[in-house]
């Protein structure tokens, strides 16, 4: 019994990077189905943790990459599919990723799948928004809550800062839940899974600029448009004083001078930037 093959240890999840391992198989398979692997496309896995996503993306034969943080999950991922030639690992933080070396390597633009650590699901999906002229469609599991933020419509108390940036940049579809049980260690959140494809526009537009509005408009939620942006500063406090004051603003971009943020339809949102950028002429 003692010369009997030891199973390799599977690393411990770390609180510390937001580890909750999918484990159950049903919904592996649903989200595996739901990213669509085929070979030739080339799929960025962020955060692939124990590979339970990993092994049914490779066996599709996609080339994937993967980028994991945590040194110990690289390791086992490295060993687990050292023969797989269309499997690469990257360790790093996503964060500090550019997306545009990886895409350029392949020629060609990335399909993104991911189960996105809680902790930091909000600046992964802004670093999207920024590079989205690189990927073709986005899979993504989610706090449910967040999810729902993404897919709140104009008028609904839910919408926020990181939903119209979103929706500038993203067609949005959530596709299912998944329950807490389906994980270990199991968190104490519901999860669902989102479909983001990118909505090609002018490559001029200034995202940095609508960026800096939208956070400005955002600043305090229980007020209106018009007062956040009277009391916003920066870029966007700067173009708000040359129309002399937000009222003036709104009133030239078609907007009620009492609307609050949540309620702009990405339209008006573009206006309003239009405006602002053409008062600096």
């Amino acid at each position: 019994m003692g010369n009997e093959p030891q199973e390799p240890r599977v690393p411990f999840s770390k609180r510390s990077l937001g580890q909750n391992f999918l484990t159950d198989r049903n919904y592996i398979e649903k989200i595996v189905s739901a990213v669509d692997p085929r070979a030739g496309d080339h799929i960025l896995e962020i955060g692939p943790g124990r590979g339970a996503l990993t092994e049914g993306l490779v066996a599709s034969g996609a080339k994937v990459t993967a980028i994991e943080l945590d040194d110990h999950l690289a390791d086992a991922l490295e060993e687990r599919f050292l023969h797989d030639s269309n499997f690469e690992m990257l360790r790093g933080d996503i964060l500090e990723t550019d997306l545009q070396q990886i895409s350029r390597a392949e020629n060609g633009k990335l399909k993104l799948a991911a189960n996105l650590p809680y902790n930091i699901s909000t600046p992964i999906l802004r670093k999207l928004f920024k590079q989205r002229h690189l990927l073709s469609e986005v899979t993504v599991m989610l706090q449910k809550e967040v999810a729902e933020r993404l897919a709140a419509a104009p008028g609904d108390s839910k919408r926020g800062f990181l939903t119209v940036l979103i929706a500038r940049g993203f067609g949005i579809r959530r596709l299912f839940e998944v329950p807490p049980n389906a994980f270990r260690p199991v968190p104490r959140v519901d999860s669902a899974v989102v479909r983001l494809v990118p909505i090609l526009s002018d490559p001029d537009f200034p995202d940095g600029k609508f960026e800096m509005l939208v956070s400005a408009a955002f600043r305090q939620k229980r007020k209106t448009l018009k007062n956040n942006l009277d009391v916003s500063d920066g870029w966007v406090g700067e173009q708000v004083s040359l129309f002399g004051g937000a009222a003036e603003l709104l009133g030239g971009s078609g907007i009620e001078a009492l609307a609050r943020a949540e309620a702009l339809e990405t339209a008006e949102w573009t206006r309003l930037l239009t405006n602002l950028i053409d008062r600096h002429k």
